[in-house]
């Protein structure tokens, strides 16, 4: 149902623009225009706590966008706007964050399907590097080249930064296909389904 050429097309439509000054909010705030635009019958949840459903335990508590029209065919959207360079590696694990969440969503047998949609205005996060990537923390690398060299993400990857520390494994294999959004700004979503 969510498809970001669909958004951007609404988006031009309201004469609203997204640039690397748009908050996170605003965007989640117009996704979920979006999709009211699409069916006035949908019922639209913003951080939709996991408790509601006697989920426990999941990689995050709070589910950004769910939508619905009957009650046993749940959808949700994850959304992430990178736009700190200085921290653009903890947005992209983030995302592989986000992706596990809605895997879990899925598996739980609550949730139809999900995305997870990613903005940024940060060209070292989608650009293939011109050299050979070599971060300072070797432990990094996975995830810098599943985003800049593979385009696709899938497996263990894991972040090292300051005090930061963690591993994620995700199930899925997800292929990174960016889209030329607004003012910069480039977009992917991964669909992720049973």
């Amino acid at each position: 149902m969510f498809s970001i050429s669909n958004f951007k097309d609404y988006c031009q439509s309201q004469r609203w623009t997204i640039d690397r000054y748009t908050s996170e909010f605003t965007l989640q705030f117009r996704i979920c225009r979006f999709l009211q635009s699409l069916d006035s019958n949908l019922v639209i949840e913003l951080e939709s706590n996991i408790n509601r459903y006697g989920l426990e335990k999941f990689t995050k508590k709070e589910i950004d966008i769910e939508y619905y029209k009957n009650d046993d065919k749940h959808s949700c959207i994850e959304l992430k706007y990178i736009r700190d360079k200085g921290s653009y590696n903890i947005g992209m694990f983030l995302f592989y964050e986000d992706i596990k969440f809605v895997e879990e969503l899925i598996e739980s047998g609550k949730f139809q399907n999900g995305y997870c949609v990613l903005f940024t205005s940060i060209k070292e996060l989608y650009t293939t590097p011109k050299r050979k990537l070599n971060p300072k923390n070797k432990e990094n690398l996975k995830l810098y080249k599943s985003f800049r060299e593979k385009k696709q993400l899938e497996g263990t990857v894991s972040i090292k930064t300051g005090k930061l520390y963690k591993s994620i494994s995700i199930n899925g294999k997800y292929k990174l296909n960016w889209f030329d959004f607004d003012n910069g700004i480039k977009s992917c979503i991964v669909r992720i389904s049973p």
